[in-house]
């Protein structure tokens, strides 16, 4: 097995993502690797109103702050990790979750993401970026399930 250099840990910021970035900074920790902490942004699609020059205007401003409040929670979870002494990075990322995950995937020799566990409708209507990303990832995958305390 290749040595584990970079790991890719994408993060929606939910407990589940944090409970993975625990695990990817242990791991970091013990093989000496590096982290590429990533959001990717699903950029919302209005029908209707978004045609209108005070719908593209207020689409752009949220569209803005929401990059804006990403970047300052991603450097907030790349210090946290830098206090321990591994290398971070931090990417934002614009597009289908599971398709850029896994285009990063192929410079990377882990991925590290949490799993919300979701079964049933849920999984259903919401699908599974993880189980997508095990799907089409370059490298291997290691999913984080979220443990109920």
């Amino acid at each position: 097995m290749n040595p584990i250099k970079t790991i890719v840990c994408p993060t929606d910021f939910s407990e589940c993502s944090e409970a993975a970035l625990v695990v990817a900074l242990d791991l970091a920790l013990k093989l000496g690797s590096k982290i590429e902490l990533v959001h990717v942004l699903q950029i919302p699609i209005y029908v209707g109103w978004e045609d209108s020059p005070a719908g593209l205007a207020a689409s752009q401003q949220l569209l803005g702050e929401s990059r804006t409040r990403v970047q300052k929670q991603l450097e907030a979870s790349a210090a946290k990790v830098a206090e321990q002494g591994v290398a971070i990075t931090v990417q934002q990322l614009e597009g289908t979750p599971h398709v850029k995950i896994a285009e990063l995937s192929q410079q990377a020799d882990l991925v590290v993401l949490g799993t919300h566990g979701r079964t049933g409708l849920p999984h259903l209507l919401l699908g599974s970026v993880a189980e997508r990303v095990v799907r089409t990832a370059r490298c291997p995958v290691m999913t984080v399930p979220l443990r109920k305390h």
